[in-house]
């Protein structure tokens, strides 16, 4: 079985909006070969329908970075 990097809600923030921790994130997000992303992850990273979290919020508009 291949390695796989599993990338939660969490690090997609931290990596899109370029935090503290986003560098912690960037390996596994960038090997798009073995990056798996829940699909419940995409929902809150990209939900809309109630203002999000300060650090999701400004992550909205930033989904183009993702690989």
């Amino acid at each position: 079985m291949t390695d796989r990097n599993v990338v939660d809600s969490s690090a997609w923030l931290e990596h899109l909006v370029g935090a503290s921790r986003a560098r912690l994130f960037a390996t596994a997000i960038e090997d798009t070969n073995r990056l798996v992303v829940p699909v419940i992850c995409l929902a809150e990273v990209l939900k809309t329908d109630s203002p999000p979290p300060t650090t999701a919020n400004r992550a909205h508009g930033q989904t183009d970075r993702v690989p």
